[in-house]
């Protein structure tokens, strides 16, 4: 039987998750369904594991890199020696629900080019609900291909996260993504920059658990968002508007994001330094992120737990504050050394 559905993992060090993943992978995956992890030269345990489940399912292909290249090059790679007609990017600790293979088999079978998995997320552990839903959205959607600056708005932000997307692999390898390597938005940069050629569809249903506050990235998320930037910024093809009401040009210039940057420990003066200060103009707005660079993290964190805390929220802002090297809990009040 031929591979309709090839479920792509990059994966580095997770050998304390992958096993989750892949039982809740592999029971659902059928004939006509392949698993392809390609691990960027794990040091730990992964490929252990991987390889025992792999005597137990011939259609699990795995792939050891000799060197660490970076999740979008093995995201890449892991397209590039599938099989099957279509491609779902999935992270290497995130859970999937029961069904949720029949679901996206269901949703491809209706002729979409393009399908957006919804996810609930969870705690590090997935004790705690922490969203019922990532994407927004309450039913499911569906975009003509004239109606890609619809799609863009409603999913963009979604997007960030790259195990929502599922795409044709024709599709993904016809077109260029060398500009958007190593800017772990590669994904963005290949679905948006052109027209899609058919139908996609924005499921509804969460089918995913995302865990959350255990994103590898999470120490280099200023670096992040200024590559979002960056990314939203090149897609030329949607009106100058919309890009910017995704974002600004210069992620930094959103004052209310930057004081959570750094009351996450994730903006400091070795941030300022790469990313701001050789931008020529904006002195004013320069000469307060300079301040706020080196301002107590302290003191933020806790403000940004309390407004958060009173706002109910239970979302991925107030995970990352609480993972924070500022967090007062983590140090028993003290602050640790700025960076």
């Amino acid at each position: 039987m031929s591979i309709r559905l090839s479920i792509c993992i990059p994966t580095f060090n997770r050998a304390a998750f992958i096993g989750a993943t892949l039982d809740s992978v592999l029971p659902q995956a059928g004939d006509d369904v392949e698993v392809v992890i390609v691990d960027g030269a794990s040091v730990d345990d992964t490929e252990a594991i991987v390889r025992a489940y792999q005597r137990q399912h011939p259609r699990l292909v795995y792939e050891k890199r000799e060197r660490n290249s970076g999740v979008e090059r093995d995201t890449h790679r892991a397209v590039e020696i599938a099989t099957g007609e279509f491609c779902w990017l999935m992270c290497s600790d995130d859970v999937l629900k029961p069904g949720a293979v029949d679901a996206v088999l269901g949703a491809l079978a209706q002729g979409h080019e393009f399908v957006v998995v919804n996810a609930e997320v969870r705690n590090r552990d997935l004790s705690e609900l922490l969203e019922e839903r990532r994407l927004r959205v309450y039913e499911d959607r569906v975009y003509r291909a004239d109606e890609m600056e619809r799609l863009f708005l409603d999913t963009i932000d979604y997007l960030t996260y790259m195990g929502a997307v599922v795409i044709r692999r024709s599709l993904w390898m016809s077109r260029p993504n060398d500009e958007y390597l190593d800017t772990d938005f590669v994904h963005v940069g290949v679905i948006f920059q052109r027209e899609l050629p058919g139908t996609s569809l924005a499921m509804a249903e969460p089918r995913m658990i995302l865990r959350g506050g255990n994103a590898t990235w999470t120490a280099r998320e200023f670096e992040l968002w200024s590559n979002w930037s960056i990314v939203v910024w090149s897609l030329k093809n949607f009106p100058e508007a919309i890009r910017q009401c995704i974002c600004p040009q210069y992620i930094w210039l959103d004052l209310r994001k930057m004081v959570l940057q750094r009351a996450c420990g994730t903006f400091s003066l070795k941030e300022y330094d790469r990313w701001i200060r050789p931008v020529s103009g904006w002195r004013r707005q320069k000469f307060l992120l300079r301040l706020l660079a080196v301002f107590p993290g302290g003191p933020l964190n806790l403000l940004n737990v309390i407004y958060f805390s009173l706002r109910g929220s239970r979302g991925s802002n107030l995970v990352a504050l609480r993972a924070s090297r500022f967090y007062w809990l983590r140090s028993g009040g003290s602050e640790p050394a700025p960076r």
